[in-house]
């Protein structure tokens, strides 16, 4: 008989293999530098690697994750691209039937959980992250499944399944590799647990267990990167807190005032579900109000925000929200429930198929073009896929962007001590500009210093079309790349452009 979970698991798992095949749409770059990218070089030997990567920051689990997939693509014989959507999609398929069995646990009823699995499904920001390859993702999908095999909210020692245990432990522990600010989720729990139990004699023994895990798992974690990064000594728990937390590198990337996660993040991926989740806080579950507040709290102060950094969190506002759908059954609100999954399907398919496509659309034009050899890409970094989704073998294909790497060495060298002139270096470092910034400040006089970025065929956004066309180039391409944009830069079309 086939049970309830297999047939969620099953439902889901088709609905996100729809999701997957119908994300178009380009939403960060790490979802491609931080996981195809660097898999594709360690099986093609060519590609792009991001300062991270040379500076020891990113555990290598996420490329070993997809060499993985791109080998067992290769033995299958089918893209490998095709292969890590489907995996994907299995991975949200069980973030969103764990978070229904989560929401059944912690309330005591089947009707909550069974709608808090139908609104993971008609969530907007799951449909529009879910199947993207961002360690935020596998964080998420890790965070929920490991937390329901934990069961914090049980309370009796001696039933307590130490197997299951160890292996919701090691869940954690992948996922605080992956996104070392997991630790925050985890120690929480980790503390709240422990104080579950009345004994000291059973909150030692808890204790001494899960350091004893804990010691296993990031062992061999760090054993694993250390092979990944030799013959250089890369430990990246060390380096990420070096860089982000003591030279504070990640505030180059912008900064964002403490309250940013409330008026644009929490907003951002509950979208429709809003007025629900406010009206099911008071009678939600209070470990679950305390997981949201205490780790928004913490996030919070943080000066680096993105809304991908909470989505480890949106199961658990999920929660919130059914319970608001359930208990408006006798309420104006009622009648607007079909309201909001309208805001979140329109907002869903628009940010999937539409807003930022023309990525999309360049990168495959590219791929299948094999007149195109070398190709410049005239606009912010990273603003597209690469070789991962280029899939180019052909050497003559020379594709060229501009960077953007902070000064990351000149960090370490002005936090050397036996470096001598730090007032030289610190100026340098307060007048550092990238070479998107230099580019950017005036296009014309920087490709005049640059000849090697006159290339046959370059890739622009419409504002630099009138320039390009004082340099001889003719549109050859132009895709629509969506409605608005928060980058001036990126307005209007992207265009493929040609030398006449």
């Amino acid at each position: 008989m086939v049970s309830r979970f297999h047939n969620q698991l099953l439902l889901s798992f088709c609905f996100r293999i729809l999701n997957s095949f119908l994300l178009f749409t380009f939403f960060q770059p790490d979802e491609y530098y931080q996981a195809w990218e660097p898999a594709y070089i360690e099986m093609f030997h060519r590609g792009y690697k991001t300062w991270e990567w040379h500076a020891g920051l990113r555990t290598s689990l996420l490329p070993r994750f997809f060499t993985l997939i791109i080998r067992i693509a290769e033995i299958l014989n089918i893209n490998y691209l095709v292969l890590g959507k489907i995996v994907m999609a299995f991975v949200a398929a069980l973030a969103d039937v764990y978070t229904g069995k989560v929401a059944e646990t912690v309330t005591n009823s089947r009707e909550i959980g069974i709608y808090t699995w139908l609104i993971s499904l008609g969530s907007m920001f799951n449909w529009y992250c879910s199947t993207r390859t961002f360690s935020n993702t596998l964080e998420m999908a890790l965070t929920i499944v490991a937390f329901y095999v934990w069961a914090p909210t049980k309370t009796d020692y001696k039933r307590i399944s130490w197997m299951r245990l160890a292996f919701a432990q090691l869940l954690a522990h992948i996922s605080i590799a992956l996104r070392p600010s997991a630790g925050i989720f985890w120690l929480h729990i980790g503390i709240y647990s422990i104080f579950m139990f009345k004994g000291w004699k059973e909150r030692v023994n808890y204790s001494l267990f899960s350091f004893l895990v804990a010691l296993i798992c990031q062992t061999s974690i760090v054993l694993l990167d250390l092979d990944y990064y030799s013959p250089d000594f890369k430990v990246p728990y060390l380096e990420f807190f070096r860089f982000n937390v003591l030279y504070k590198v990640s505030s180059l990337y912008g900064e964002n005032e403490v309250y940013w996660y409330i008026t644009q993040g929490v907003t951002f991926l509950l979208m429709g579900y809003i007025p629900y989740f406010i009206l099911g806080w008071r009678k939600t579950p209070g470990l679950i109000k305390q997981i949201i507040v205490v780790n928004l709290s913490l996030m919070s102060l943080i000066s680096h925000k993105e809304q991908r950094f909470l989505f480890f969190l949106l199961p658990f506002m999920h929660i919130s929200t059914a319970i608001g759908f359930e208990g408006s059954r006798r309420s104006v609100w009622a009648k607007l429930k079909p309201l909001a999954v309208l805001v979140n399907v329109v907002v869903a398919l628009y940010l999937s198929i539409f807003h930022m496509g023309g990525v999309s659309n360049v990168v495959e034009t590219i791929r299948k073009d094999n007149s195109i050899k070398e190709v410049a890409f005239l606009m912010p970094c990273h603003a597209t896929p690469w070789h991962s989704h280029f899939q180019r073998q052909d050497a003559e294909f020379n594709p060229l962007f501009l960077s953007c790497e902070p000064p990351w060495k000149q960090y370490i060298a002005l936090n050397n001590p036996s470096f001598e002139d730090e007032d030289l270096l610190s100026n340098s470092l307060d007048s550092y500009k990238t070479e998107t910034e230099l580019f950017y400040e005036d296009p014309s006089v920087y490709l005049s210093q640059h000849p090697e970025l006159i290339t046959d065929t370059i890739v622009v956004y419409e504002p630099l079309q009138e320039l390009m066309e004082s340099h001889g180039y003719a549109i050859r391409d132009s895709f629509f790349n969506g409605l608005f944009t928060d980058d001036e830069r990126k307005s209007g079309h992207i265009l493929i452009m040609s030398k006449d």
